[in-house]
């Protein structure tokens, strides 16, 4: 092989070297666009669930917080109605104790002694 074959050999390989490179490069911005629009899509596409994962979350604060409201408000209603039921069950001994009076109908005990009764 002649001094200029081997040169011009050594050329050529370099020649190839650089096209390859020159792809490589081409190559790699286009990776790298293409990377960044995938990056941009995920990113907005992670907000977008953000979003709906924090307005569920304040949709399910606002039941949580009612349903507290809703169980406060039934237990304040059972304890009136507690003690509605109370008074109207004394109502009802006054009434049947006022209905069946009658002289001589209670027999009374001595709280001091027992066995007598007055």
């Amino acid at each position: 092989m002649s001094a200029s074959t081997k040169r011009l050999a050594i050329a050529a390989e370099e020649l190839v070297k650089a096209a390859s490179m020159e792809v490589d490069s081409v190559t790699q911005l286009k990776l790298s666009s293409n990377l960044e629009s995938l990056k941009e899509s995920f990113d907005s596409k992670l907000n977008n669930v953000n979003q709906v994962v924090k307005t569920l979350s304040d949709k399910f604060d606002v039941g949580i917080n009612k349903l507290d409201q809703n169980q406060g408000d039934i237990k304040n209603l059972l304890e009136k109605q507690n003690i509605i039921m109370t008074k109207q069950n004394k109502i009802s001994n006054l009434q049947w104790a006022y209905a069946h009076c009658e002289m001589g109908a209670f027999q009374y005990r001595d709280i001091d002694n027992r066995n007598n009764s007055a």
